[in-house]
């Protein structure tokens, strides 16, 4: 899921940039246009960093418990053992 954001996001980026060189070329239609996708661009972007925050914060979490697990598998089978 990661790459493909970031797959999309690269896309995205690219098509900014192409917006910003030819800019100053366009009609004052084009521009107000470009405006707007540039604003929904801004908007989407803060979405994504929402969003890997929140991921970031699950794989910690996620991570806390695989540990958690592994741990108890451990003093399970320690216990087994000595019986």
């Amino acid at each position: 899921m990661f790459s493909s954001i970031f797959h999309k996001y690269l896309i995205i980026l690219d098509v900014m940039f192409v917006i910003a060189e030819k800019f100053f070329d366009m009609n004052q239609q084009q521009c107000k246009d470009a405006l707007e996708i540039y604003k929904k661009f801004i908007a989407r972007m803060e979405r994504v960093r929402a969003f890997l925050r929140v991921a970031e914060v699950n794989k910690y979490i996620l991570t806390l418990i695989l540990c958690f697990i592994l741990i108890h598998l451990q003093v399970l089978v320690s216990s087994r053992s000595v019986l």
